[in-house]
Order: structure tokens, then sequence, then C-alpha cells
């Protein structure tokens, strides 16, 4: 007799598995979350579109499905909701222009990547281009495609910025270049209105320095529509609708009751918000996986990280222990130029920040899960330290000393980690504050349990690491003495505060050089 597959850890269902063509979804008969009636209402509204969503948060396939109904496919919408929507289903040519595969570091890359997607979709539309020019082939396949099949065009633009993102930090003049160019390529679409039915184009970034957003005047922005929060991802009803069976199925192969198979789901998946308001958004990509893998993993964030936000962390000088709670304007999240030395707006745009709140016109931001906020400081840690000593400051090795109770190695290691920061970024700890948002932000990034100005009824303890074991209670000095230090702690009663606690606390009192740029000073009581 056969095994049930649960006794293997998975189930029967077809998963998406990275799948972003819907024809070939829809014939496979994979799990769908039905996002057609969208469609039905945006072809409708308006004529041009941009939307900014994160990297594998279904744009492409949102693109792809836009394609099919455009193209008359009726079959593949059975039992969809625009099935019973739509009534003519009228043909149009699509051309659609995919940039997420290409490499880009030079404006011939880009005018050679934009030239071989112009002829497959010439190929496809059996059509004969003539001009020797990229940006006038593409006028031209506009105006043959109309000629040839009587009905104006629809234009899909997937990942319209990654050639600018890609040359943001390649010389000053490449990136100009490039951007000039991709200036005169989507300003196609301006001249060539007339003959078009319908224009979206889908990105990570709405890049400022590009006028196809001035050009088009009447472009919609659906990137912070209520309306559109859940265009792309999933909602926490469909979530309810669409894979009920599965969080049983995920629940009796993990032995967890259903109610904590949702509740993990939560934690690890949801909480992005797109809008001032509406419900959070899970990540489809790891939801699909989890479900595909039955076990939850940081499936996102392993995907592969942007070389831009690797890029741009390394070359901004900014203060990345104050991302949770940050308060930004629509300009700062939405208008981001390439050049602009803060990056709240590329982290927003990228998905490792998202809306916690709204209020008089201002948004309150911060990581929307766990599977976000281990895997942004995962990649922190690899941009601040990115050689590491067997012996030296690294997330492991600090997690052991915290967890086995060894004080003194813990601060070795932490004063290894403000050495090598201060070597690899060229920056300076030059008074308390700096110092302690730098150390809370170091053990943060390694994922132990941290507080910083820790506030207790009688006083703030600078920061506090938790262990099940262990409490470890920091006071810090900068150019004083760690006696100093240790009389505060002493003075102000901080330990009073764990007095019931049955763990062993350790009070850490040291003080930092600023001309030595290390710590010279520690007791350990």
């Amino acid at each position: 007799m056969l095994m049930s597959p649960l006794k293997f850890g998975y189930n029967n269902r077809n998963y998406p598995d990275g799948v972003q063509d819907f024809a070939t979804l829809r014939r496979e008969n994979m799990v769908y979350v039905d996002k057609t009636e969208y469609v039905y209402h945006l072809t409708r509204l308006s004529k041009n579109y941009f939307l900014s969503r994160p990297r594998r948060f279904g744009k492409s396939l949102l693109l792809s499905t836009i394609a099919a109904y455009f193209e008359g496919r009726k079959e593949l919408f059975e039992g969809l909701a625009i099935a019973e929507l739509e009534k003519e289903w009228t043909v149009h040519p699509v051309i659609r222009i995919d940039l997420s595969q290409g490499v880009f570091t030079t404006r011939e890359d880009v005018i050679k990547e934009l030239d071989n997607q112009l002829q497959l979709n010439a190929k496809r539309l059996n059509i004969e281009l003539s001009f020797r020019d990229v940006i006038g082939r593409f006028e031209e396949l506009i105006y043959q495609a109309v000629t040839k099949y009587g009905q104006n065009v629809v234009v899909l633009i997937d990942e319209y910025d990654k050639p600018l993102l890609e040359t943001k930090y390649e010389e000053e003049q490449t990136h100009k270049d490039v951007r000039d160019y991709m200036r005169g390529f989507y300003g196609t679409i301006k001249g060539n209105s007339q003959y078009l039915r319908f224009v979206m184009l889908t990105g990570i970034t709405k890049v400022s320095h590009v006028n196809i957003f001035s050009g088009l005047n009447n472009l919609t922005d659906l990137s912070l529509q209520p309306w559109c929060n859940a265009l792309c991802g999933i909602s926490e009803s469909e979530l309810q609708h669409y894979f009920a069976e599965d969080m049983v199925t995920f629940g009796t192969v993990n032995n967890m009751p259903v109610e904590e198979v949702k509740a993990q789901f939560k934690r690890y998946y949801d909480g992005y918000r797109f809008a001032e308001y509406g419900e959070n958004i899970y990540n489809p990509y790891s939801v699909v996986l989890a479900f595909q893998n039955m076990k939850f993993n940081n499936y996102w964030f392993v995907s592969g990280t942007p070389n831009h936000l690797i890029q741009t962390l390394n070359n901004e000088d900014f203060n990345f222990n104050g991302l949770e709670g940050y308060v930004a304007d629509q300009s700062e999240l939405m208008g981001i130029a390439t050049t602009d030395g803060n990056p709240v707006g590329l982290l927003y745009q990228s998905g490792y920040l998202t809306i916690k709140d709204y209020e008089d016109d201002l948004y309150t931001l911060g990581f929307p899960n766990k599977e976000v906020e281990s895997g942004f400081y995962d990649i922190l840690l690899q941009v601040l330290y990115p050689t590491a000593s067997p012996d030296g400051f690294s997330a492991v090795n600090v997690r052991k000393a915290a967890m086995h109770g060894t004080p003194q190695r813990l601060v070795e290691l932490l004063d290894k980690g403000l050495i090598d920061y201060n070597y690899n970024q060229h920056k300076d700890i030059n008074g308390e504050a700096v110092l302690n948002s730098l150390l809370y932000g170091l053990v943060h990034a390694i994922g132990l349990n941290v507080k910083a100005e820790y506030h207790i009824s009688n006083g703030r303890i600078d920061m506090v690491i938790e262990t099940k074991r262990y409490v470890y209670l920091f006071e810090f000095k900068v150019n004083k003495t760690a006696a100093a230090a240790m009389q505060q702690i002493s003075e102000v009663g901080y330990v009073n505060h764990y007095k019931y606690d049955s763990r062993k606390l350790f009070k850490i009192a040291l003080n930092y050089n600023t001309q030595l740029r290390c710590i010279d000073d520690v007791i350990i009581e």
C-alpha cells in the first residue's frame, strides 16, 4: 500500500514555485490567487499605469495576466472573476518588454537588451523591423502592430528601472548615459500615445530622474493607492480562502495546531502595507514555498539580494538603527532619485520597510515581519564586515559568548566589532549616543534579544542582552572610566529591575577611547 504524501512532509497541490507565466500556471492547474477582477477594472479606469512593488511580489505574473487578457485568451480565465465580467474579449497586439533578466553595467548593455526584447516581440507579432536605431525600432514596432492588427497596442514593461539601479554606482558618466538613453526610449511611449490602448510599467523604484513620469502626465501611479494595496501579494482573506487546507496539512506535518500555524505565518510573512489604509499583505513567494516545503524559512531573503541594495547600504552614510518607527512623507517614499543619499525610499520600495501607520500626511515605517528584519540585518552585517576571522567578530561567535555566559568573551568580540567597523567604514565613534546606537545595531543584527536605552522605574539602562539563562546589563562611557560607568549602575540601582529574575546577571561597565578607537577599560561584576 502506498504511503500518504504527508508522511514525507508534502501534499499533492501544484504550487507555482517561481512560475511567472499566467498561461503556464493555468494550463498546469497550479494554485492561483485570483487577481483578475483588478485586471478588469484597471483596463477601464485609465490608460497609463505605473506600479512599484518589491521583487518576487507578483509584478511579472500580473503583467503576464494582463497580456493574456488583451490577447483574448479567454480559455485561460475560465472560473475566474473576469470571466463573469468581460463580455467582448477584444484582441490587441501586446508588446511586452522584460528587463528583469538583463545585466547592465554600460549603456551598450542596455541597448543590446532592449534590441533583443524588441526583436522577440517583432517575431511573435510577425513583424519585420527595418530601423537600425533601437528607439526607432520601438516606434516602428508600435506603428506596424497597429497597422497589421487594426487595434491599438498594449505596452507592458517589467522592471523598467533595473538598468538605472544597476548602474547607480558605476562611473557617474556611465549612469548619466544610461539615464539619458532610457529617458529617450521611454519617451517613445509619450510620442505614440494615439496608437496605445494600455500601458503599464512595473519596477521596484520610481526613479525621479526619468521623465517618463512627467512626460506621461496622465500616468496613474498605483503604488500607494488603497484599492490596489492587495493588487500583488496575498491578503489575509485570500490566505484563508485559497490556503485553508494547506494550513491544516502544514499543522499535521509539523505537529502544530492550525491556529499556531496561522500565527507563525503572520509572524514570518505578513505585515506588508502599500497604502495609507488597508489590510496587511503576505509575501506571496515565501507563502508558496513554505507550503510547498511544509516548513518555515527565510525564502524571500535567501532567493537573492539586489546588488543595488547592497551597494546603497555600503555607500550611504545613514543611521540604520533608527529604521523601526522612521517617519517619512510621500516624496521620500516614492520620489527617490538614483543619486539620492537617503536610502529609506529604496528600502521601502525594495520591501525591507513597510507602512505601519499614517497620520497627517506622514508615514510611519518599520520592518514588515521576522523574515525581512532578520534578512536585512544579515545584509547589513555582510556590508559592515565583509571578511571575518574564525575567532573574530561574527554572529556565531557573539551568540555563543552570550549563550554560554562568558561576559569577558562577549566584550572582547564587541570591541573587535567596533574596531573592524572603524576600519571598514572609515567612521568615528564620537559620543555615547553613537556608541550605544552602534552596539545595539550590531547585537540586534546578530539576532540576540537586546534592548537599548531600556527604561525602568529608576532610570534608563544603556543596553541589556537577555538569553534564557543570562542577563547582561551594560553601561557605556566615552573618554571616561569603566569605574564611572559601574558607579552609575550601582547608584541608580539598575539591578533592582532584575531582583526576582532567576537568571544570572552580569554588570558590564566599559569605556570607549576615541583616540585609541577601542574599548580600553572594562569592569565586569
